[in-house]
């Protein structure tokens, strides 16, 4: 006699979501051991390797990099679809971490020969965010930049203050509202600008939807995780994402991050907000 158990839509769908979390989890291993033989081989610790064995040795870590940076999107889509996404607010600086990020992409994309450039103003850009969470935010854009411009082109990342008017669905529309608008920054905005090929209007939408990826001529397919996972940490921020492009005038991608989140924090359960650490009051 056999039996078996029926799960209801959101169970199953939770189980299913669970067992590929942990599947993808379980690749980040092996890849570890390859990613470390591969460099031990290109340190040449294990023996001299010649010019030919070290080019294709650096494609191999080029592809593991790529991989481990699949992998990591997965795990993160994965762990917000199981309500596991945690926000850990802290004050810090927004230039700070944008210059860190650059520092760090600008040898890639002048591997092909794209110019980077970073462009902050003056003001200081610090307010309580999650710097890890805003890396991947910045660092999934700068992705698809560099995926869709090609060698010879630009790519531009910047940030603002900026004054950010919302208005809440239960304010009194009688009230004037540039009677009481203040004009002081209360977020920043971060652009990141490419001259690649553009966005067709009828998918400035749906690219945020997740697993959905634009096709360009010479361009790799991508998993479609990484403007859904931007869109995400952006929103448990209370931020907002969007992007503005013209077909063959390039795409800017521009997100808002709120400079007091918690005051504006969405009501959604698939968000935890760790308590803020603070740091004292002349580290500004």
């Amino acid at each position: 006699m056999s039996s078996r158990i029926v799960l209801s839509g959101g169970e199953s769908e939770d189980r299913c979501n669970a067992g590929i979390s942990s599947a993808v989890h379980d690749l980040k291993t092996p890849l570890a051991i390859i990613s470390g033989y591969v460099n031990l081989l290109i340190a040449g610790k294990l023996g001299e390797v010649n010019a030919r064995q070290l080019r294709a040795l650096r494609d191999i870590c080029a592809s593991s990099r790529r991989l481990e940076e699949r992998i990591s999107q997965l795990l993160l889509h994965g762990a917000q679809q199981a309500k596991r996404l945690t926000v850990a607010f802290e004050r810090a600086d927004l230039k700070s971490s944008l210059t860190a990020i650059h520092e760090c992409w600008l040898p890639t994309f002048q591997e092909k020969s794209i110019e980077f450039e970073c462009r902050l103003g003056p003001a200081p850009l610090t307010f309580e965010f999650d710097r890890q969470k805003v890396t991947q935010v910045v660092s999934n854009l700068l992705e698809n930049a560099l995926r869709f411009t090609p060698p010879g082109g630009s790519v531009l990342l910047r940030a603002i203050p900026y004054f950010w008017e919302r208005r809440s669905l239960t304010e009194r529309v009688a009230v004037e509202r540039r009677a009481s608008r203040s004009g002081e920054p209360n977020a920043a905005k971060i652009v990141v600008a490419d001259s690649g090929p553009g966005v067709p209007p009828e998918n400035h939408q749906e690219i945020f939807d997740e697993f959905i990826s634009l096709a360009a001529p010479g361009v790799p397919a991508g998993t479609g995780l990484g403007l859904t996972i931007a869109r995400e940490l952006v929103v448990a921020h209370s931020g907002k994402i969007w992007v503005e492009s013209i077909i063959g005038s390039g795409s800017q991608f521009c997100v808002l991050l709120p400079f007091f989140p918690q005051r504006q924090r969405p009501h959604a359960s698939s968000i935890t907000c760790e308590p803020k650490r603070r740091e004292p009051a002349d580290a500004d």
